[in-house]
């Protein structure tokens, strides 16, 4: 056990099939598709996640096109709700020290890359042509087979028979370096290597359908999945305590201090990006629980 209780506390213990640590949306995506399994769900969040203003949380439109309808259908939300969803030029923006790019469709990246120095006009051209042809291939692999299961692959660098982004990202990398790897660190979880793969590609080329949000400004895709989960599949609570991770028996989950008691899931799924996780275990060295090992 981790997390400072006494090693003689008394839990009253509440179980559930999974719990997921963390409302960000991966979670929460995973939370309906578990629960459409027949699975009962908890999604836990701490108090200060929960206070935080919606804008701040998801800070940016969804990138439109096939596949956000198709994942959205996945997601069982009924043909009227994602109707619902209008289209924008704007999918986000690019903050870096010196510049503010504003990302989307082919026609309003290619002014911004060049008004920002990014690349020259011809350059820039070959670029997003090149970001297109890639983002259409790996559309059609993702929609022509499971979603999920192909989604998974391209996460885990395998894009197919996909062709490859090339020279056009090396035409002046001191100004492109720091714009890709600003959308790596944000939308991929993870730092870029130096090399335009599978992933950045797919993050690259979303964009290039512009946006898309809900025509009610009330709603956002965070509000409209923990709605579904509350529904129709499961249970979201607010942590408003220090809590430790506990293990007990088969079951895994957290330990709240204070009200001495325990959630738990026959499985447990931390909802943060791997590279954040990674980053914890290293700063808390020897005092890992053994769960996490």
């Amino acid at each position: 056990m981790a997390g400072g209780l006494p090693a003689n506390a008394h839990l009253r213990a509440r179980r559930w099939d999974v719990l997921i640590l963390g409302s960000a949306l991966p979670g929460l995506a995973a939370a309906v598709r578990l629960g459409m399994a027949g699975l009962r769900v908890l999604v836990a969040e701490e108090d200060a996640a929960a206070r935080t203003p919606a804008l701040m949380r998801e800070p940016f439109f969804m990138p439109g096109g096939p596949v956000l309808d198709a994942c959205l259908k996945a997601l069982g939300l009924p043909l009227v709700q994602r109707r619902s969803l209008e289209a924008e030029d704007l999918a986000y923006q690019v903050l870096l020290p010196d510049a503010r790019i504003d990302v989307g469709v082919p026609t309003l990246s290619l002014d911004e890359w060049v008004a920002w120095g990014l690349a020259k006009p011809d350059d820039a051209t070959r670029a997003l042509n090149e970001v297109n042809q890639t983002g259409t291939a790996i559309d059609e692999e993702l929609l022509g087979q499971d979603l999920a299961r192909r989604a998974s692959r391209i996460a885990r660098g395998g894009a197919g028979d996909v062709p490859e982004l090339s020279a056009a990202y090396a035409t002046n990398p001191a100004a492109l370096g720091p714009f890709i790897e600003a959308q790596e660190a944000v939308l991929g979880g993870r730092a870029n290597q130096g090399s335009v793969d599978a992933v950045t590609a797919r993050i690259l080329a979303n964009a290039s359908h512009g946006g898309a949000r809900f025509r009610d400004a009330s709603l956002t895709l965070r509000s409209v999945l923990r709605r579904r989960i509350e529904t129709l599949h499961g249970e979201v609570r607010t942590i408003g305590c220090p809590f430790g991770m506990v293990e007990l028996g088969d079951a895994s989950g957290i330990a709240r201090i204070g009200p001495d008691d325990a959630w738990l899931g026959r499985a447990l799924v931390l909802n943060a990006p791997a590279n954040r996780i990674a980053a914890k275990l290293a700063e808390w060295e020897q005092a890992v629980p053994a769960l996490l090992d």
